[in-house]
């Protein structure tokens, strides 16, 4: 994953679900070019980051994305440690998922985890991104499993068919506000996670 280096030095960005995968090379990156991250992830302890040069650009508030406090927290930290937040990457997800047999609870927790805690990040960030300089950018991560039918499936597609559609909305309403929604699709990536389902 590559970025415009003078586009993101300095920068301030706040990534959700930073310790996984697809979240720490996201960081990793971030951070190789030269802007600062605010990372959020429900365990900040086992992370494999860029080495301790560029680890003193990452701020790990651990905690679980579906509280809103822990939202809170993550952008007093932002405020008070850079004054500023120019970027929210939502990486945070959970791939609770039992198809056509997944319960009422796990639907609901899936949901939570991959769709309204997106939701809610940006929202309590909006007003700051709006005053970021240039603009402020979301970046959500979606999935081709919320393009196509997976069999055997059920939350983790609809969740992330949702949040294209999330995305779609937040992007007309901030527009005007100077802050652009994107969303990025990713294929099947290689992981822990994966390893597992695969067995």
């Amino acid at each position: 994953m590559t970025f415009a280096a003078d586009a993101l030095a300095d920068r301030i960005a706040l990534v959700t679900g930073g310790t996984g995968p697809l979240g720490q090379a996201i960081v990793d990156a971030l951070v190789a070019v030269g802007a600062h991250v605010v990372r959020v992830a429900l365990d900040t302890s086992t992370t494999a980051g860029v080495g301790p040069a560029l680890d003193a650009r990452i701020v790990d508030v651990a905690g679980d994305v579906t509280d809103d406090a822990v939202i809170a927290r993550a952008l007093q930290i932002a405020d008070e440690r850079f004054g500023r937040l120019d970027i929210v990457v939502t990486a945070a997800v959970t791939y609770l998922d039992h198809g056509l047999d997944t319960a009422r609870a796990d639907w609901l927790r899936a949901l939570d985890v991959n769709l309204v805690s997106a939701a809610r990040v940006v929202a309590a960030a909006a007003p700051r991104l709006a005053r970021a300089p240039g603009g402020g950018r979301v970046v959500h991560l979606a999935s081709i499993g919320g393009k196509v039918g997976i069999a055997g499936r059920a939350t983790y597609p609809a969740a992330k068919a949702a949040l294209l559609q999330l995305a779609r909305n937040q992007a007309a309403e901030l527009a005007g506000r100077g802050v652009r929604v994107n969303t990025v699709s990713p294929g099947w990536t290689w992981s822990a996670p994966l390893a597992r389902l695969a067995g």
